[in-house]
């Protein structure tokens, strides 16, 4: 059973063994929102993964970037659910580009994306291009949503990613 809680205010729900709502949590903190990181670790104690983080932030090795939160064009709440969300749909296109070895069965149960382009009368790198063309505008849309550049886009993912570090 999933241990969980809600709130009425910032992140609606937290998950004890979510990987999403500790980055969510500890990237605000880096921000100076210290609320999430402090309800997770009243409710659910400090996973094993992120104790050695946690014991630099009490010690005070590690300290929130004020600076940087003054300047964030996203709430820092939101950053990393945002990535997540990003990270999720740019993962599905890397998928089908992925098994480009023309042998069969992709990892998501599809055909590779030779097989795919055979069925369309184009050529794989036409294929390829479009799918590439597909992230661009995506991060380009997703930008225009939130009235940020796609650079803030693209560093919004660049350091969703890093957190994978925490949870290998």
């Amino acid at each position: 059973m999933i241990e969980q809680a809600t709130t009425k205010n910032g992140l609606d729900f937290y998950y004890k063994d979510s990987p999403l709502c500790w980055t969510a949590a500890i990237d605000s903190w880096k921000f100076g929102q210290t609320k999430h990181l402090s309800k997770m670790i009243s409710l659910f104690g400090v996973p094993d993964q992120i104790k050695d983080f946690i014991s630099k932030i009490v010690s005070g090795d590690i300290k929130p970037n004020m600076k940087a939160a003054a300047k964030l064009k996203i709430p820092a709440e939101e950053r990393m659910l945002i990535a997540n969300y990003a990270t999720g749909w740019l993962s599905v296109c890397d998928l089908i580009l992925e098994e480009g070895n023309g042998r069969g069965k992709g990892k998501i149960g599809y055909t590779d994306y030779f097989d795919i382009a055979d069925k369309k009368k184009i050529e794989p790198i036409e294929f390829k291009r479009m799918i590439e063309a597909k992230q661009r505008k995506f991060i380009s849309g997703l930008a225009e949503v939130l009235n940020v550049s796609t650079e803030t886009i693209e560093d919004l993912i660049r350091d969703f990613n890093k957190y994978e570090e925490f949870w290998k």
